[in-house]
């Protein structure tokens, strides 16, 4: 059974916060992670907060690679699973994941089990201060793998926004007059508002104060575009938000 894959539902084990490890039965066999097989990213324990691969394997379950067996207990590597996962996933190609965290300047997103830190700046084209008010973990995103770093616990950086195409790739006609839906995003003066139009594609809202105070950080409206250029679109609010 020695290097076998097999994976854990969360009922089959208990995580030991003292010994920091987890011991269960899976098949009327004991088995045991012990620390040095844990989860190879973001093992911080002298920080408070809880780890973040740890709270996803109590939650989830886990993926595991039998080493070895010692008086009838397996020895299963949470450690040998993950660095066989960080090989397979290449830098350059987009993978589907969701969010497991999210902080006031980047998203983690699960990617095959692995951890891809996404920065602020990587988020979108449009302004995002705080990602906090646009993400929400469990929301479903892609991201492009930019960088795998063996030398920092395999720390892997992605992009949203590179795993869409700009404008000047799309193939999707931007026009005039068009009325198109974006997610609004950080304030930009009295009278525009940074828009997303794709993760790719920014855009600035104008219009009337008084209008633009009724819109919230997050939200999808319909706009009207009145101009396309190489660096995003400009448009106006929708007829129908003067009177929704």
């Amino acid at each position: 059974m020695e290097n076998d894959t097999i994976f854990v539902k969360p009922e089959d084990f208990i995580w030991d916060s003292v010994q920091r490890e987890i011991r269960g039965k899976i098949n009327g066999i004991n088995f045991l992670v012990p620390t040095s097989e844990l989860c190879l990213q973001s093992l911080r324990w002298d920080k408070t907060d809880f780890p973040r691969e740890i709270q996803r394997v109590v939650e989830n379950g886990f993926d595991g690679v039998v080493q070895t067996s010692k008086n009838g207990e397996l020895i299963v590597s949470i450690r040998e699973w993950q660095s066989r996962a960080f090989e397979q996933i290449e830098e350059g190609m987009i993978y589907q994941g969701s969010i497991m965290s999210v902080a006031p300047d980047a998203i983690f997103v699960d990617v095959n089990t692995l951890s891809v830190r996404v920065y602020a700046t990587e988020c979108s084209r449009a302004r995002m201060n705080n990602v906090q008010h646009f993400f929400k973990p469990g929301d479903k995103v892609k991201v492009k793998i930019v960088k795998k770093d063996k030398d920092f616990p395999f720390h892997i950086s992605g992009s949203r926004k590179e795993a869409y195409p700009s404008i000047a790739e799309t193939t999707h006609n931007y026009e005039v007059g068009q009325y198109i839906y974006v997610k609004t995003c950080e304030r930009l003066n009295n009278d525009g508002y940074w828009v997303e139009v794709t993760p790719s594609i920014p855009g600035i809202l104008n219009g009337p104060e008084e209008l633009l105070d009724l819109i919230h950080r997050g939200e999808r409206i319909k706009v009207r575009i009145i101009k396309v250029d190489e660096l995003g679109i400009k448009c106006k609010i929708a007829k129908w938000r003067l009177i929704g």
